[in-house]
């Protein structure tokens, strides 16, 4: 069962069986065997024609969400003894950190462990949180509130949000930040709604903090982001306005529990605060 979980995982990825041949090294002819295989000990198609690739059915595609977990619980019982060699993980990071100061605290992280190597993905928080409860990334740097049990969460940073722009006295300034569908604002919208310095003002939602950062720039109102987007940007610390009391977002290590478990993930907890 396992190595037609392997082939069935290849060709999730790749779309066709020749591909999927080719990743594990194999002939077609052994990855249709094993995939027939598969569905005889299941009892049920996993497999079905799309043109001229092939697609997971319905079932297929709950089998797989399952599949990979435990198939990736399995592996790293190799490692249990020797966790010694190099290793590789998937890793999502929210779209405002990469954007900001998430590289270069990878990069450090990655400096002080090795043997510790990452294949990058960059998504909204909630994108990633699904990626990683259906096993396709093993890590996540998001942000947002922890609420999925499945998941592990390791707090490791509160970034502050601050205001962007020239704040007219007597006047009632446009406020533009992140969308409401995104895991910040999920998470800080109730403060901001009663916040002194900002719940009299209107609001205009955009997709980036970025972009928010931008229009404020133009005078198009004000722009609340988290400071480390104002730093990437180049914008002064003499050009942000504080809020006070303070709002700020929780920045999470997540992983799956098996994941968490790993010496090098263990490392990776320990060393991401102190590049910050």
């Amino acid at each position: 069962m396992i190595e037609g979980i392997k082939a069935l995982i290849a060709i999730e990825k790749l779309g066709t069986i020749s591909e999927a041949a080719v990743q594990l090294r194999l002939t077609q002819s052994a990855v249709s065997k094993r995939i027939q295989s598969l569905e005889n000990e299941l009892g049920y198609s996993i497999l079905e024609k799309d043109g001229r690739k092939v697609r997971l059915t319905s079932s297929g595609l709950q089998l797989l969400s399952k599949a990979k977990q435990l198939l990736y619980e399995i592996e790293n019982l190799k490692d249990l003894a020797k966790d010694k060699k190099e290793r590789e993980f998937t890793i999502g990071i929210a779209d405002s950190i990469a954007s900001s100061w998430g590289p270069s605290v990878i990069r450090k992280s990655l400096n002080q462990i090795p043997r510790l190597k990452l294949d990058i993905h960059v998504h909204r928080s909630t994108l990633i949180i699904e990626q990683l409860k259906l096993g396709r990334y093993d890590l996540g740097i998001v942000t947002g509130t922890a609420l999925d049990k499945d998941l592990t969460w390791t707090p490791f940073l509160k970034e502050e949000m601050v205001l962007i722009g020239e704040h007219e006295r007597g006047s009632n300034q446009p406020i533009i930040t992140i969308e409401i569908a995104s895991s910040t604002w999920k998470e800080i919208g109730p403060s901001i709604s009663k916040h002194n310095q900002l719940k009299n003002h209107p609001f205009l939602y955009v997709e980036s903090f970025t972009a928010a950062a931008q229009m404020a720039r133009e005078g198009f109102g004000l722009s609340l982001i988290p400071i480390g987007v104002a730093r990437s940007m180049g914008i002064r610390s003499n050009q942000y306005n504080f809020l006070s009391p303070k709002i700020e977002r929780q920045v999470y290590l997540t992983s799956r529990k098996s994941i968490f478990q790993i010496e090098l993930i263990q490392k990776l907890i320990q060393t991401l605060p102190n590049q910050v």
